[in-house]
Formats: C-alpha cells, structure tokens, sequence
C-alpha cells in the first residue's frame, strides 16, 4: 500500500477521474473513516509513507496524512515528539505539516518536534 500510495502522489499528471487510476484505492484507503478508526495501523501506516518517501513525495505526505494526523491529543503529541526525536526524516515532514486551531502549548510542542516553527495560515 505505502509504495502504491507514494506513487500515485509522485506521477506528475492524474487522469481527470482519480478513480480510473490504478493506484487510486491506496488514497482512498487515506481517506476512509475505516482506516483512521485504527491508531496503531494509522501510526505505522505515517512511518512506513514518511520512511519510503522521497523528498518530492515527503511534502504529500506532510501536507496529507500527516496533517490530519495532527492534533492537541496528548498521546499523539508524544508519540509525534517520540518520532522526531529519533528521525531526522520524521522532522523534516513535520516541519511541513500547517497547523491550524491548536492551543498554544501544543504548538509549541510540535514546533519543539520539528526544529522549527510549523507553518500557519494567515487568518
């Protein structure tokens, strides 16, 4: 699924239908309820996309599945510090992630994580 997943995002033109591209399930995959309804399958799922990434691919993956993954929940903030704490790879995605509506003492954190301030958007 990753090598699918990372392929579809690396092809410069998607057909006008993303469902007439094969590679197509693996996003959708991303996108189901069904998917994100598992954690630890979440959790390994942004390891494995972030690890197989190339540098092209690595932004997709910030600006998608690690974005929605984002959030003030005290175990991912951990789990995310964890990460990048030990992954120069996991840092550099992160620092890609936009933050929106998080508490201050969150963004902090997750600046701390990324060796730099998160982008946010202008209000």
């Amino acid at each position: 699924m990753t090598e699918t997943w990372l392929r579809y995002h690396g092809t410069a033109q998607h057909p006008d239908d993303s469902d007439d591209d094969p590679d197509w399930w693996a996003v959708e995959l991303w996108l189901s309820a069904a998917w994100w309804s598992d954690e630890t399958r979440v959790r390994d799922g942004l390891l494995r996309l972030i690890e197989s990434a190339d540098d092209e691919t690595l932004s997709v993956v910030a600006a998608g599945p690690l974005e929605v993954f984002v959030c003030a929940y005290e175990s991912r903030l951990r789990w995310i510090e964890k990460q990048a704490s030990g992954s120069e790879k996991f840092r550099r995605a992160l620092a890609g992630v936009w933050v929106w509506d998080l508490p201050s003492d969150s963004l902090a954190r997750l600046d701390r994580a990324a060796g730099g301030r998160l982008p946010r958007p202008d209000r």
